[in-house]
């Protein structure tokens, strides 16, 4: 159980998530946040990271399932998700919508693209 969320992507970086989830859906569902709504074939699965960078922490959602062996990700696609619920505020600390971490690369578009 958790809560839905809307994913936001400018049309302008349509695509740049590489076939992540922010390509095939509008909306996910946050599932560790306690809510009163199941994942579905429409509302895929996500969860929230919290992470310390720099002495800050930054918030990020990204897919429920690990990511396939021999891929390199999750890494930010360039879209996000806001959720209007109040678990949702209270989860990422300020309600303002955050990263979505879709997108997956293999190694080789991973060093194409990284150097």
């Amino acid at each position: 159980m958790g809560i839905t969320a809307h994913i936001y992507r400018a049309e302008s970086l349509a695509g740049c998530s590489n076939g992540g989830i922010s390509e095939s859906y509008n909306t996910v569902t946050i599932v560790d946040l306690d809510g009163p709504v199941e994942p579905s074939p429409e509302r895929p699965a996500v969860r929230l990271v919290r992470r310390q960078i720099g002495g800050s922490t930054y918030v990020h959602v990204e897919p429920w399932e690990p990511v396939d062996a021999g891929l390199i990700g999750y890494m930010s696609g360039g879209a996000f998700v806001y959720s209007n619920h109040p678990q949702f505020k209270k989860a990422t600390g300020h309600g303002a919508p955050v990263p979505l971490h879709d997108r997956v690369e293999t190694p080789a578009e991973y060093a194409a693209l990284s150097s």
